[in-house]
């Protein structure tokens, strides 16, 4: 299976948060083919990683991760099924990426409140699904912050409805708008339900094991990135240097 990595301008800590997931799915994964990296690539990674250097072109992160994914399928860097990642999804448990489930997260938003804090992120998904119904398609949301299956051929095919999103304040939620498309094939994916898993709040080593629980993996929160537990995880867990890294 291909992991996909879209990574915008402006890493914390020289890309910290991509060197330890690609560390993650070297210490747990099973059947990584290709991992690829598209949009600002460090130069710490390794020739064991493809680099497709994409510009932002947009004014928010979610229109920008959808054109640089269009620009790999374009360029047939990846085919078929593949796994979209973010730098900060990891991995904690072994996981055989050829079998790797298809989530679902539950309802795309309906509404969203102008005080809300994740405004714009929460914008995003009440016009994808607005977007998703003008054009006949299901209404979930595929978003809970970890590995999420998309296709090729899907992407591909909803092309006009992509760029009908870039017109969008804030776009739409990639993992969202595809997997909804993919639904209406008639051989879709049968899809998971699970409850998102980013990680919002852990002061303490002790806070953040408990709650990571007994997932394979999980996400964090900005919040989360900025403290000592998490780097402290980082040390014991992803200490490894994995094949991705040049230095």
């Amino acid at each position: 299976m291909d992991i996909l990595y879209v990574i915008g301008k402006g890493s914390k800590k020289d890309n910290l948060e991509l060197r330890m997931s690609l560390r993650s799915i070297a210490r747990f994964g099973s059947n990584i083919d290709k991992v690829i990296v598209v949009g600002d690539p460090p130069k710490w990674l390794s020739s064991e990683v493809i680099k497709v250097t994409v510009a932002d072109k947009y004014s928010y992160k979610h229109s920008n991760i959808l054109h640089c994914i269009e620009k790999v399928v374009d360029q047939g860097i990846v085919k078929g099924d593949f796994l979209y990642s973010s730098d900060d999804h990891f991995y904690v448990k072994p996981v055989d990426f050829n079998s790797y489930p298809y989530y679902l997260k539950g309802e795309l938003r309906s509404w969203v409140e102008p005080k809300d804090f994740f405004f714009k992120y929460h914008q995003s998904l009440v016009d994808t699904r607005i977007l998703c119904l003008k054009h006949g398609l299901p209404t979930k949301n595929y978003s809970q912050h970890c590995n999420t299956h998309m296709h090729t051929e899907v992407i591909k095919d909803i092309k006009e409805i992509l760029h009908e999103s870039y017109t969008l304040p804030y776009g739409v939620e990639p993992t969202s708008i595809i997997m909804n498309a993919w639904q209406t094939y008639e051989n879709a994916p049968q899809t998971i339900y699970r409850e998102d898993i980013k990680i919002q709040s852990a002061n303490t080593i002790g806070e953040l094991t408990k709650a990571i629980g007994d997932r394979e993996s999980f996400s964090i929160s900005d919040y989360i990135f900025k403290g000592a537990a998490i780097l402290q995880f980082f040390k014991d867990v992803y200490g490894e240097k994995s094949i991705y890294e040049r230095d």
